[in-house]
C-alpha cells in the first residue's frame, strides 16, 4: 500500500500549473411591469432565500435512508457478537453529511432499549500530516475513556459517530496512517456501534488504497431526490412569507391584481422534473438552481419602511410575487489538466484548507495561488472563512468531467 501512495505522490508532484479565467454568461435582465418592479433576483433576497432553505431540515428521503440503514445494521449488530458494528454513510461532496446526520439522528427512533450518542470531536485534519495519526488517534482515545467513565454510571449502548471520514486523512505520504488507526480502532471496541460519514470520491479514493470495503460491512448512499421531494422540500422554505409562485397574465400584473393566476398543475410538474433531472437529485444543487431561476416582482415600497439602499439581507415585500423561469445550468469554464486535478482534491478531502491542498497536489502554496485565483473568479471554487469548496450549482458537471477524465469515483 505505501509503494502505490508513494507512486501517486510522486505523480502529483510533476504536475505543471498553468491557468486563465474565463468569465461566465451574464444573465439577461428580465422586463418590467407598473406597478410592480420586475428584476432578476437581488443579492440580497436570493441571500434571503438561500438562508431560509439552509434553515429548513434536510430532505426527508435523506433521513429516512440513513434511519432505515442505521435500524438494519445495528439489529444485525446486537444478534451476534461476531457480526459487523459499523454503518458507511457515503453523500456527494456537495451535501452537508454533519449536518444531515445530525437531523437524522434526532428524529430517529433507536430500535435498542437505551443508546447513547456519542460525536468524536474531530471537525477538521491536523495541519502537519506527520501529525495526523497520533492526533485522531488521541481524540479516539480520549473519547473512549470518556464512554466508559459514563457506562459506569448509567450503562447504555454507544453510538459513536464520525461524520466526516475525509477529515480523517490527507493525500500524502504520511497522511493515510490515521485511516487504519481508526479501522483498527473501531474492530477493537466491538462492544461500540460507530456511524462513519463520507463523501464519494474520498470513499472511491480509500478503499482503492485501504480496501476499506473489507471492514465496512453496511453501507447507504444518500439517495437522489425525485421532483416531489424538490417540490416538497423548496416550497415549504417559502410557505411562511408574504409572497406567491405565480405566472401572472399581462393584464393581472398591469393592474395589481390581488388575484394571479398561479403556476397549473402540470407547470409545477414540469418544473420540478427538469430540476431533479439538472441537479441529478442532490439537494445543494437544485437548490441553487432554482434560486438562479427565480424573478420577483414587488410591490412599490413605502418609502419610509423601505430598507436602506446598502441592505444586503431582506426578505421580498409583501404581496411580491416569485416566478420560477427558465432552468438551466451555467457555462462551465474551460478546465486545463491542472484545474481538474485540483478539483479532484477538493471533492476527495471535502472541506479543506489551502494549506491541505497544496500538501495534496505536491505544489508550494505559491504556485498554487494563481490557479485558485482563476477559480474563484469563474464562481467554481467559494473561499469561506479560510475553506475551500466547490460551487454546488457546478458539482454534476464537474463530477462528469472528472469521470470521463478517469478519476476515480465508482467502488467496484
Amino acid at each position: 500500500m505505501l509503494k502505490l501512495i508513494h507512486n501517486q505522490w510522486n505523480h502529483f508532484s510533476n504536475w505543471v500549473s498553468k491557468r486563465f479565467a474565463l468569465e461566465l454568461d451574464p444573465r439577461p435582465s428580465p422586463s418590467t411591469s407598473e406597478p410592480f418592479e420586475a428584476c432578476y433576483l437581488p443579492n440580497e433576497i436570493e441571500d434571503y432565500l438561500a438562508d431560509r432553505l439552509a434553515q429548513r431540515p434536510p430532505p426527508e428521503p435523506y433521513l429516512a435512508a440513513i434511519q432505515n440503514a442505521l435500524d438494519g445494521a445495528m439489529m444485525h449488530w446486537i444478534s451476534a457478537s461476531t457480526n459487523s458494528n459499523c454503518l458507511l454513510l457515503v453523500s456527494s461532496a456537495a451535501d452537508n453529511l454533519r449536518e444531515i446526520l445530525s437531523t437524522a439522528l434526532d428524529e430517529w427512533t433507536c430500535p435498542l432499549d437505551s443508546l447513547t450518542q456519542w460525536w468524536l470531536p474531530w471537525s477538521a485534519r491536523s495541519a502537519d500530516p506527520q501529525s495526523l495519526s497520533a492526533d485522531l488517534l488521541q481524540v479516539l482515545n480520549n473519547q473512549i475513556t470518556v464512554i466508559q467513565v459514563a457506562s459506569e454510571q448509567s450503562p447504555s449502548r454507544p453510538l459513536l459517530i464520525i461524520p466526516c471520514l475525509e477529515q480523517c486523512f490527507v493525500r500524502h505520504p504520511d497522511g493515510l496512517e490515521a485511516i487504519g488507526q481508526l479501522v483498527k480502532t473501531i474492530k477493537t471496541h466491538t462492544e461500540y456501534f460507530w456511524l462513519v460519514g463520507c463523501n464519494e470520491w474520498a470513499w472511491a479514493y480509500l478503499n482503492q488504497v485501504c480496501e476499506l470495503s473489507a471492514y465496512f460491512d453496511h453501507h447507504c448512499t444518500l439517495p437522489s431526490l425525485d421532483a416531489a421531494a424538490l417540490k416538497g422540500w423548496i416550497t415549504q422554505a417559502t410557505d411562511t412569507m408574504d409572497v406567491r409562485f405565480a405566472n401572472p397574465s399581462k393584464e393581472e400584473a398591469e393592474r395589481g391584481s390581488e388575484l394571479v393566476m398561479g403556476l397549473t398543475a402540470d407547470q409545477l410538474d414540469s418544473y420540478f422534473h427538469r430540476l431533479a433531472s439538472l441537479s441529478e437529485g442532490l439537494a445543494p444543487t437544485a437548490a441553487q438552481l432554482w434560486l438562479r431561476s427565480l424573478d420577483v416582482q414587488e410591490f412599490h415600497r413605502d418609502p419610509e419602511s423601505s430598507p436602506p439602499p446598502t441592505a444586503s439581507y431582506r426578505a421580498p415585500a409583501a404581496g411580491s410575487i416569485l416566478t420560477m423561469g427558465e432552468l438551466s445550468l451555467p457555462k462551465l469554464p474551460s478546465l486545463h489538466t491542472a484545474d481538474r486535478y485540483l478539483l479532484h482534491a477538493v471533492l476527495l478531502h471535502g472541506a479543506m484548507t489551502r494549506q491541505d491542498l497544496a500538501l495534496s497536489l505536491a505544489d508550494p502554496i505559491e504556485c498554487i495561488q494563481p490557479q485558485l485565483q482563476s477559480l474563484f473568479r469563474t464562481g467554481l471554487l467559494q473561499h469561506q472563512q479560510g475553506i475551500l469548496r466547490l460551487h454546488p450549482i457546478y458539482y454534476p458537471q464537474v463530477k462528469s468531467v472528472l469521470r470521463h477524465n478517469n478519476f476515480l469515483l465508482e467502488v467496484d
